[in-house]
């Protein structure tokens, strides 16, 4: 491939950085690149030599983490291997944007061994490695998860914003799937008041929850 930074400041758009710097605290240095564009780059290098790449791949600017980040989630390899690879992702996660956009989900044969990975993550030291874990549960809330996900959410001890807002979009979308278990969950938890709050707040944003849920979620906010 010609040089991945050269042909990212060729699909700059110097309007969408500043944008989205705005939007994206920690973001470091960015070039402006929208993520169809990254994705679609990304998905290139996943059909050729993505392992050169990857080791040869710079990580100075916003767009370059998140094109190793789609890399890694689009390339063909066993479990093992993404899951080193996830590692080495991980560690370069400073900012919501690189940690939320990561695009992975395991086959069903995977499943099982990729959510005690990602499960892992969450009691982790490090603010973007302990949302990784907590992002990454809502990609198994079903029947067999949900009590789970609900008392890993309300173990997290933390004062990082990042964190606990990473808890309550959670929270807010096992409100969605499973409206009562987490209405429950929320009558009993041990939530500090923020993260509860905010927790009530995202699923009411939500066009998923009907108006009397709503109503009756904004009624219990501490």
């Amino acid at each position: 491939m010609t040089d991945l930074r050269e042909r990212l400041f060729r699909n700059q758009d110097v309007g969408y950085r500043d944008f989205s710097m705005r939007l994206i605290p920690g973001c470091g240095n960015m070039i402006g690149v929208r993520t169809p564009v990254l994705k679609g780059i990304a998905r290139e290098i996943a059909k050729g030599d993505w392992r050169k790449e990857l080791s040869e791949m710079r990580t100075d600017y916003q767009e370059e983490r998140l094109v190793r980040g789609f890399v890694i989630g689009f390339a063909r390899m066993d479990l093992k291997e993404r899951m080193g690879y996830i590692e080495s992702q991980v560690a370069l996660m400073d900012n919501w944007a690189v940690c939320d956009g990561f695009p992975y989900r395991p086959k069903a044969s995977e499943s099982d061994a990729y959510y005690e990975f990602a499960k892992s993550f969450i009691h982790r030291k490090k603010e973007y490695e302990r949302r990784f874990g907590i992002v990454t549960m809502m990609k198994f809330i079903d029947g067999d998860h949900i009590d789970e996900i609900l008392s890993l959410m309300d173990s997290v001890r933390d004062d990082r914003y990042y964190v606990n807002m990473a808890v309550a979009w959670t929270v807010s979308i096992c409100y969605v799937k499973f409206p009562e278990r987490t209405e429950m969950f929320l009558k009993e938890c041990s939530l500090d008041d923020f993260t509860y709050n905010k927790s009530i707040q995202k699923t009411c944003e939500s066009f998923r929850v009907s108006p009397g849920d709503k109503a009756r979620l904004k009624g219990m906010r501490r």
